[in-house]
C-alpha cells in the first residue's frame, strides 16, 4: 500500500535526460519493485525532477491509470485533472473553428500554471461519458419536439435529484455551467448554459456557444442558437430563463426550450412558477436519429476545418452554423496559448499528438510560456 506520495530513488540521475521509452519503462520498474503492480492502483501520477530535458508538460495514458508530469506541473490543478481525464477516457475540449484546447470552460481544454487551481469541471459532453449523473441524464429525440424543461446547475445535482443536469440532443450536449463551488473559477461561459457538440460521448468536443435567457443577461448575449437535428429538420435552443436561489439548499437552474425552427417559441410566460413545472417526460424517449451519409455531425455541418463532409474541403460560416464548402484547407498552425491572470500563465496542455508506443496510446503535450 502506498501512503499517498512517496519518493522514488533511481540508480541513475535524470539531469538533462529525455523522458523516453527506456526511462518510462526504468521509472515503472523502480515503482513496482517497492510497491507492487502498477495495475493494482485506480490511478499514479508520477512527478518528473527538476533538471530532465523533457519537451512535455504532462501525458497521460487513454483509458488506463498512468499519467507523467513535469516539475512543477504536479502541483498544477488543471493539469492533474486534464491527464486523469485522459485515464478516464476523455478527449480533448476545443472551440468550433478554433484549437483543440479552446473549450476554457473545460478541464479537458487548455490548462494553467496555477497550483491548486483553477476551480471548474468538465463541459456536458465529458460529464454524459463519465456516467456521474445516471439518474439525471436526459436524451431529446424529434419524436419529443417541442420540449421546454428545466435544467439544474451540475453543481446543484445532489440538491434535485428530478432534474436533468446533462441534456443531449443529437450531437450537442447541454449543461448549465453555474461559476460557483467547485465550479467557481471556471475560465469562460460562467452561469450560462453552453452547447458543446461531438461525434460521440467519447470524441474530442467543440464549443459552439454560452447561451442566457434576455432577463438575466439583456442584449448581452445570445439567448438562442438553431442546428440542424437529424438529416434535414433545423431546431432552436432557448434559454427561457435563469433561475439562482439565494436558498444553498436549492438547485439553481435554466429553463431551457427546444423546438422546431418554424414553429413559435415554447417558452413558458415569466409569470409562472417555473418551479411547479415538470423537466422532463417520467418515459426515455426511444426513437433513433437518422444521420446523413458521409458526414460529420448533422447534415451538412462540420466540427473544424479539417473534418467536413463528403467530398467537400473546408469548414465555412453558413447561415445558421458551421457548413462544409469547396476548396481547399486552412487550417491554422502552431500551439495554442491562453493566459489567466497576472505572471506566467504557464501554458499550458498544447497541441495533443497521439502516438504508439508497445500499443498504447500515448498523449504528449509541448510547453510555451508566455506573459500575459
Amino acid at each position: 500500500e502506498v501512503p499517498g506520495v512517496v519518493d522514488l530513488i533511481l540508480e541513475d540521475s535524470l539531469d538533462g535526460q529525455h523522458f523516453d521509452i527506456a526511462t518510462e519503462f526504468n521509472v515503472n520498474r523502480v515503482f513496482e519493485a517497492q510497491f507492487g503492480k502498477l495495475d493494482a492502483y485506480d490511478h499514479v501520477l508520477f512527478c518528473l525532477p527538476q533538471g530532465m530535458n523533457n519537451e512535455f508538460i504532462a501525458f497521460a495514458l487513454l483509458n488506463d491509470n498512468l499519467s507523467y508530469y513535469s516539475d512543477p506541473w504536479c502541483t498544477m490543478l488543471s493539469a492533474t485533472m486534464h491527464e486523469v481525464g485522459h485515464n478516464l477516457g476523455a478527449r480533448h475540449s476545443g472551440e468550433l473553428g478554433e484549437e483543440e484546447y479552446d473549450d476554457k470552460s473545460c478541464t479537458m481544454g487548455i490548462g494553467y500554471g496555477i497550483v491548486n487551481g483553477p476551480k471548474k469541471c468538465f463541459n456536458g459532453q465529458k460529464l454524459w461519458f463519465f456516467d456521474w449523473f445516471p439518474d439525471q441524464k436526459f436524451s431529446i429525440t424529434p419524436n419529443i419536439l417541442p420540449w421546454t424543461g428545466n435544467l439544474a446547475a451540475f453543481v446543484d445535482a445532489d440538491l434535485n435529484r428530478s432534474l436533468p443536469v446533462v441534456i443531449r440532443v443529437d450531437n450537442l450536449y447541454l449543461v448549465y455551467n453555474r461559476a460557483t463551488k467547485h465550479n467557481i473559477e471556471v475560465n469562460e461561459k460562467g452561469d450560462l448554459v453552453t452547447v458543446v457538440k461531438a461525434e460521440s460521448p467519447s470524441s474530442p468536443s467543440w464549443m459552439i456557444k454560452g447561451l442566457s435567457s434576455e432577463a438575466y443577461h439583456p442584449h448581452a448575449l445570445n439567448h438562442e442558437v438553431q442546428f440542424t437535428f437529424g438529416t434535414t429538420s433545423y431546431i432552436t435552443i432557448e434559454v427561457c430563463a435563469i433561475k439562482n436561489s439565494d436558498d444553498p439548499n436549492v438547485a439553481d437552474y435554466a429553463r431551457i426550450s427546444i423546438h422546431a425552427i418554424n414553429e413559435t417559441s415554447t417558452c413558458d410566460d415569466d409569470s409562472k412558477n417555473y418551479d411547479e413545472l415538470s423537466a422532463a417526460p417520467s418515459t426515455s424517449p426511444t426513437k433513433s436519429i437518422l444521420m446523413a451519409s458521409g458526414c460529420t455531425g448533422f447534415g451538412n455541418s462540420c466540427y473544424a476545418s479539417a473534418e467536413c463532409c463528403g467530398s467537400k474541403s473546408r469548414c465555412v460560416e453558413g447561415q445558421l452554423e458551421k457548413v462544409c464548402a469547396s476548396g481547399s484547407n486552412s487550417n491554422r498552425k502552431g500551439m495554442s496559448s491562453v493566459g489567466n491572470g497576472g505572471g506566467f500563465s504557464g501554458n499550458k496542455m498544447m497541441r495533443r499528438q497521439l502516438i504508439s508506443e508497445g500499443g498504447r496510446k500515448v498523449g504528449r503535450f509541448r510547453k510555451s510560456l508566455r506573459r500575459e
